[in-house]
């Protein structure tokens, strides 16, 4: 419904008298506004619940014009049938009032929605909590719309648009508004292309159902695009608030489909920033806003709106509906081009650009034509010298932010390159840093999903940067080991790919796609490739001391890889790599494996050497749990028992593999004539056993850090028969 706020509204009681229309059945007053008073009701010819809008015949015979307003709102809403548009079924009259029946629509207009968002902070959700935030408001009772307030949506369910949206990547609020207003958009597109213009939307007048669609309502204020006469009746249509400057204007100004443009990028506006575009109630103050003031940026207010939707939201809000989107399908197809991650059309206005505008709306006829040009030969200078100072900002906020970045200050990097990136939006060496910062925060992230939508955002990042820089060696890299931890593992091959066609003789690349081979479990792949990186890393520019931790991951990933396949080649491999390292943790850690392959007691203690040197490069703040499980396994081993034990336990406690620890510890009490704990260790095991390890040739792949490792089910099967062998006891 369209409300009336202004005193001239006459109100009336909805339920002291219930109009008498044929064929309805009134059940209950849904709300009352300015056009009239909306009533539940049952079309008794069809047995349906419908709303019926009803103009009391008290009204409508003292007043023509609003009895014109409502049969053009009526036949206006009733010749447009799109899926998120609210139907007409019916109109017409009888002695106590003029009606029209529409859809009943359970649901929340977005104007209740905006503030509970709001109130819930529903902008830095995740996906699972941001349905939950809609379930609540569209549940809540004192704020649905359209139906009775004691009265509970029966067989509610998540709204299947919402959850759908929720897939994309990215911010996942930010996601989900932008797909609703491209609905509209699409729906307000059909409209224009029948000859009507809504000229009132707003978000009281957008309804979320409780199925997920976002539906256009209240054609109160539409106007054929043929009807000239009340465009031109001088007076002001609409809410003032969300009202485009033409409207505001009057009859100075002809009105057109573009003015609907504008209130939904009003209506955009609020749901990205929470707030008004114009604060106030003054209606004399509005009306001036909406004419010659620009609404602050949306990202001046929140850093967490994502720069493309801000653009978008301030395309459709320029003053001049020529510098607008000249159609509601263009505006809706850059919404779905931010959805997708692809580059949007619209382009945030240049500092120059800026200038004409805001001198155009306030230009005063008594300015001469050389106070105009002096005026913007100083505005010309003025603006080279604001270039230059932002550009060494820029520089300066990424070299900032990169220092911060070496010292694992990755918040504080972060916000350094934010500022660069809000001034250059361009600017591929402050968004591939975002992007490779960011993925520094996801490997330090326990949280599955919070690493997950921490990565989609630097997903999004390295394909601006990417976008901007096509072939820079290391966004594409950094955007590959992306995407491989996001397990988009054909993306990532197609990314490394890319970047081999430009740099064949780039070690980095060859390792990652070993590597992503190897977690496709496609290893004669990952095997070919691996080899085509330690050959590359041998090249004499990369064997400064820099690329040594780098070259030496190569050496390892294969040797890793050879281990599993019994491919004796791994231990010099794994040798190579600790040359050009000697500190690597996870090679340390393989070497033992390899060694305790042997029953040679003296290569036995050189794994057992091995383990304790990787636990101690691993550290207490730190801590490699898989290191602390290769160090109980090499005590066990070496016939030290009691150490064993401990090792695993300290395995357990820093989250490494239990079923596998608790076999060893059960394997040291067997040794040590404990037979009882030894069995119950045993049945502990069992019970942790791991999924994806239940058959003796079972295994499971990972890539984390770049560490290529493989957990093969035969080890946890030999330590089972192991354990479960009775020592007897001397």
């Amino acid at each position: 419904m369209t409300v009336d706020t202004s005193s001239r509204a006459r109100v009336i009681d909805p339920t002291a008298h219930y109009p008498r229309i044929e064929g309805y059945k009134i059940l209950g007053v849904l709300g009352q506004g300015g056009m009239g008073i909306v009533y539940r009701a049952v079309q008794t010819t069809l047995n349906r619940d419908v709303a019926l809008k009803v103009l009391p015949m008290m009204i409508g015979s003292s007043s023509p014009d609003a009895v014109a307003r409502f049969r053009r709102e009526a036949t206006a809403a009733a010749r447009l049938h799109h899926t998120h548009i609210v139907p007409i079924y019916d109109f017409g009259e009888s002695e106590d009032a003029y009606y029209y029946a529409m859809e009943l629509i359970t649901g929340q207009p977005l104007s209740s929605m905006a503030s509970y968002l709001a109130e819930q902070d529903a902008t830095m959700a995740t996906s699972v909590r941001f349905v939950e935030i809609v379930r609540s408001a569209l549940s809540t009772p004192s704020v649905r719309l359209a139906i009775d307030s004691g009265e509970e949506p029966t067989n509610f369910q998540p709204p299947e648009g919402i959850v759908t949206a929720l897939d994309g990547r990215g911010r996942v609020y930010y996601r989900q508004i932008a797909s609703w207003i491209a609905d509209v958009a699409d729906a307000l597109h059909y409209a224009h292309g029948q000859g009507i213009i809504h000229r009132d939307i707003k978000p009281a007048n957008l309804i979320l159902s409780i199925d997920g669609r976002i539906m256009v309502a209240d054609f109160g204020l539409a106007k054929s695009s043929e009807d000239r006469s009340i465009t031109m009746t001088g007076s002001v249509m609409g809410t003032l608030r969300y009202m485009s400057p033409e409207q505001a204007m009057a009859r100075r100004v002809d009105v057109d489909h573009r003015t609907d443009i504008y209130s939904l990028g009003a209506t955009l506006y609020e749901l990205l920033t929470l707030r008004p575009i114009f604060g106030g109630t003054d209606e004399r103050q509005l009306l001036s806003s909406v004419i010659s003031e620009d609404p602050l940026p949306p990202r001046r207010i929140s850093m967490g709106i994502p720069p493309e939707l801000a653009t978008i939201c301030l395309k459709a809000l320029e003053k001049s509906a020529n510098d607008r989107y000249q159609n509601a399908r263009v505006f809706s197809e850059d919404l779905h081009r931010f959805i997708n991650d692809q580059p949007i059309v619209a382009k945030a206005p240049s500092i120059p650009q800026r200038i004409f505008k805001y001198v155009r709306r306030h230009k005063a006829p008594v300015l001469a034509v050389t106070a105009t040009v002096l005026m913007l030969v100083s505005a010309s200078l003025l603006v080279r010298k604001i270039y230059r100072d932002r550009r060494a900002e820029v520089v300066r906020w990424i070299k900032l932010g990169t220092d911060l970045t070496e010292k694992h200050k990755w918040a504080e990097a972060e916000t350094n390159y934010a500022k660069a990136v809000e001034r250059e939006p361009r600017n591929a060496e402050a968004l591939f840093q975002w992007a490779r910062t960011k993925k520094e925060t996801a490997n330090a992230e326990d949280d599955r999903d919070a690493r997950r939508i921490i990565l989609e955002e630097a997903d999004r990042l390295c394909r601006q940067a990417l976008a901007v820089s096509p072939e820079d060696r290391r966004a594409l890299n950094v955007h590959g080991v992306i995407l491989k931890k996001l397990g988009r593992f054909d993306e990532a091959i197609a990314v490394y790919e890319r970047l081999l066609e430009h740099h064949e003789e780039y070690y980095a690349p060859w390792v990652n796609l070993g590597t992503t081979y190897a977690l496709m479990h496609d290893f004669e792949q990952a095997e070919d490739h691996l080899r085509r990186a330690v050959e590359l890393s041998q090249k004499e520019k990369y064997q400064i001391s820099e690329h040594r931790p780098y070259t030496a991951q190569a050496w390892r990933n294969l040797a890793a890889l050879q281990f599993f396949l019994g491919d004796s080649e791994a231990t010099a491999n794994v040798d190579r790599a600790l040359e050009l390292y000697d500190e690597d943790v996870a090679s340390l850690v393989l070497r033992a494996m390899i060694r305790m392959k042997s029953t040679d007691p003296l290569v036995l203690e050189e794994a057992l050497d091995d383990a304790k040197f990787a636990n101690r490069e691993a550290g207490e703040d730190d801590a490699n749990p898989r290191a602390k499980r290769v160090l109980a396994m090499a005590y066990l081993k070496n016939e030290k028992f009691k150490q064993c034990i401990r090792q695993a336990d300290s395995a357990v406690a820093l989250g490494d593999m239990t079923a596998v620890n608790e076999l060893i510890q059960a394997n040291a009490l067997r040794k040590l004539g404990r037979n009882a704990a030894a069995n119950e260790r045993v049945a502990l095991a069992r019970s942790h056993w791991p999924a994806e390890l239940t058959d003796r040739d079972g295994f499971v792949v990972t890539g984390d850090k770049g560490e290529l490792w493989i957990e093969s089910a035969s080890i946890l099967f030999d330590l089972l028969e192991a354990a479960s062998a009775p020592e007897t006891v001397d």
